[in-house]
């Protein structure tokens, strides 16, 4: 009887093994197709380093001491702080942190419902808002009223408005990066071809849509040290190089049974978020410990990038003594989301 349990276990063992060996060799992780920049070189060049000092404003109305649940994308438009909440909302504050209204009625598939709003872009008194998941773009009042949703051809991730007719949408998975759409939810065009193989490398071009001071928008790369400028015509007319010299990384490619699953590449350089105020482009760009940036850091470190807005002429930089997820400029005034903390902070710039 015994002899007879421990063959079976032996036979399971050597099916179990092999089962692994199988499943192992089905399994491929390599890099996507290698991608080629339509920038010939990239050249790192030394950062102008400006002290300032960063004293915490208390905001009177309490907004730095709520816990936010799940919160990301914290944007400023005129006089009014906007902030994602638990992927479903958005709460709206005035810059003393008073609380205003909540724009969205939570998670769901109904009018004014969400389930994963990935970015959106405030328009005078209208706020887009598009949802990653329903693949669809929603229309608002900053007070909260719904309006409309449009259906998405494509996966959104990034959004911002060329004028108050036309909204660019960064999209993935496509063959071009970016989607342009009508007020009314009428696909007018696809472009933005910065590199080949752009669709096998979906993760790669994640970055940041500012609007540009003229026609047009800019995108600004969180992987790499490139800061593109798109004019009314959907055309590239000005590249910008940062400090630190990094190309777009590939996108790892895990194939299962032939199956193509997309990851993310870590570099160790990122811009967390971008963001501008009265003709200044900043850059919130993380140091990892023990990057190959010029600047060698022994921990995380955080540093807040200047360029000129229109020119896109670098400026100088400066260390942040944290690390926050997402700033906002305004004056000097430096409002900053802690994802982890769930809380809102003001800094005057000194």
């Amino acid at each position: 009887m015994k002899r007879n349990i421990l063959s079976i276990g032996i036979i399971f063992l050597i099916c179990l093994l092999a089962s692994i060996y199988v499943l192992l060799n089905d399994i491929d992780y390599s890099p996507a197709p290698n991608l080629i920049s339509n920038v010939k070189s990239l050249r790192p060049y030394k950062r102008k380093w400006h002290k300032t000092n960063f004293i915490p404003i208390h905001l009177r109305k309490g907004l730095d001491t709520l816990n936010l649940i799940r919160p990301y994308g914290l944007k400023l438009y005129g006089d009014n702080l906007y902030v994602v909440e638990n992927e479903d909302s958005i709460k709206r504050f005035n810059l003393d942190g008073k609380y205003l209204n909540t724009i969205g009625y939570g998670k769901g598939k109904g009018p004014g419902e969400f389930e994963q709003i990935i970015d959106y872009y405030v328009r005078d008194s209208t706020i887009w808002l598009i949802d990653l998941k329903r693949l669809s773009i929603s229309k608002f009042t900053i007070d909260g009223d719904y309006k409309t949703t449009y259906p998405l051809k494509n996966i959104p991730f990034r959004i911002v408005g060329e004028n108050n007719h036309k909204l660019i949408i960064k999209v993935l998975y496509q063959p071009k990066l970016f989607s342009s759409y009508n007020t009314r939810g009428e696909l007018l065009d696809h472009f933005g071809v910065l590199a080949n193989n752009q669709e096998k490398n979906p993760f790669s071009f994640s970055g940041w849509l500012i609007p540009s001071p003229k026609k047009g928008f800019i995108f600004v790369s969180s992987l790499s040290s490139l800061i593109y400028y798109f004019n009314a015509q959907d055309s590239v007319n000005k590249i910008v190089t940062t400090p630190d010299g990094n190309p777009f990384p590939s996108t790892i490619n895990k194939s299962t049974n032939g199956r193509e699953q997309f990851t993310a590449p870590k570099p160790n350089i990122i811009t967390l978020n971008a963001t501008e105020d009265k003709n200044v482009l900043y850059l919130n760009t993380l140091i990892k410990k023990n990057s190959k940036s010029r600047i060698k850091v022994k921990k995380d470190t955080a540093i807040l990038d200047r360029y000129n807005l229109k020119t896109g002429r670098y400026v100088s930089s400066t260390y942040l003594p944290f690390i926050p997820n997402y700033i906002q400029i305004t004056g000097d005034t430096l409002f900053c989301l802690f994802r982890k903390s769930g809380r809102i902070k003001a800094y005057k710039m000194e």
